[in-house]
């Protein structure tokens, strides 16, 4: 559990670091613009590599029974999840509707899977993503209400289906492959 922690800790406070814009822009004056994504990107990375490492090394520790019906909820909420998570990487009217396509797509996961996992290392890993959701959330909207808002043009339509199809083959291929990557089939495969 030590490497998940870890790992959330330093994944989670790299992405709560452009909420604080001073310390954002001393980091940038001093190490320059394209130096600091650079480090943003590797800390991130180890990040993300120490969390894949505490969740293949964590113990189960059981914390509470999960709802009979929460399996299908979750299955049911990651269709809407991918495609949302899909639509934040380019303009499309998905992500003009929403305005933060990537953080209700990290809520619709982190919850419903904190939902079905009654378990101490999914409560440290969806809890902590969830969380960081809702600051995030909380955060980009409430800056959004003190500065003048922007209205983003209409995009074509194809850039919509293009983020739906990207949704359906990411939810489909996490379906199919979800017990191979962790550990939890669910489909059978023959």
């Amino acid at each position: 559990m030590t490497w998940l922690g870890l790992g959330l800790l330093v994944f989670l406070a790299i992405h709560c670091l452009p909420h604080f814009q001073s310390a954002r822009q001393g980091l940038i004056g001093h190490l320059g613009e394209m130096p600091y994504k650079g480090l943003f990107s590797l800390t991130s990375a180890i990040g993300l590599g120490l969390i894949v490492i505490g969740v293949m090394q964590r113990d189960y520790i059981h914390l509470w029974h999960s709802p009979g019906w929460s399996r299908e909820l979750t299955i049911g909420a990651m269709l809407p999840a991918s495609i949302l998570l899909c639509s934040a990487n380019f303009p499309n009217n998905i992500q003009r509707l929403t305005k933060h396509p990537m953080l209700i797509g990290l809520l619709l996961w982190s919850a419903s899977h904190l939902l079905a996992n009654g378990d101490l290392a999914s409560l440290m890993l969806f809890g902590g993503f969830l969380c960081f959701a809702l600051f995030d959330l909380w955060s980009v909207t409430g800056a959004a209400r003190s500065t003048p808002h922007k209205t983003s043009a209409r995009t074509p339509l194809w850039r919509d289906l293009i983020a739906i199809g990207l949704g359906i083959v990411t939810y489909a291929a996490l379906l199919w492959w979800h017990g191979q990557l962790f550990g939890m089939a669910l489909v059978t495969q023959q």
